[in-house]
């Protein structure tokens, strides 16, 4: 059974269920996408109250969904997401610190340069590590668009001929 493009896209806007590491990856380049898309409208057309509001509009959509898609990881790993709140108040003083990024203070540059490394990390450990095998208390389906892997297929999930 393969998603449809509905499921996919209702699938991005929720905390529910579980992402697993080729879904998070794929929501992964989406956001840096719409973030790249953005990022070329607010240079390309500064001083249009459109383009800025469409890039806006880009910006929180894909930190909105980017968030998500994380939450979905931490629970495929069968971790609560609110271990995504903890990493950010850890990463916030680090993010702080490097405010004056672009300054001569080496302070600045340590701090910058840390949390980019910590951001990647943990970027890398939700896109690497694989998630728990079966049922897990956030979703019963591994993934949230793949058949039951354990036990017998339901009626309503049994493939059919146009499946295979």
């Amino acid at each position: 059974m393969r998603p449809n493009s509905g499921e996919f896209w209702s699938h991005l806007f929720t905390a529910q269920g579980r992402n697993d590491r080729t879904n998070f990856w794929i929501v992964f380049a989406l956001c840096w996408m719409a973030d790249a898309l953005a990022g070329s409208l607010t240079r390309e057309a500064s001083g249009n109250a459109l383009a800025e509001l469409v890039s806006l509009t880009l910006i929180f959509g894909s930190l909105g969904v980017g968030t998500l898609n994380m939450i979905k990881r931490l629970h495929d790993m069968g971790r609560s997401g609110w271990w995504l709140l903890a990493v950010m108040v850890l990463f916030a003083p680090l993010a702080a610190m490097g405010e004056s990024a672009w300054s001569s203070d080496q302070t600045s540059m340590v701090a910058i340069l840390a949390y980019g490394l910590l951001s990647l990390a943990f970027l890398l450990l939700l896109g690497l590590l694989p998630g728990q095998r079966g049922p897990n208390r956030f979703d019963d389906v591994h993934p949230w668009w793949r058949p039951r892997r354990l036990g017998v297929l339901s009626d309503d999930e049994a493939l059919g001929e146009d499946d295979l």
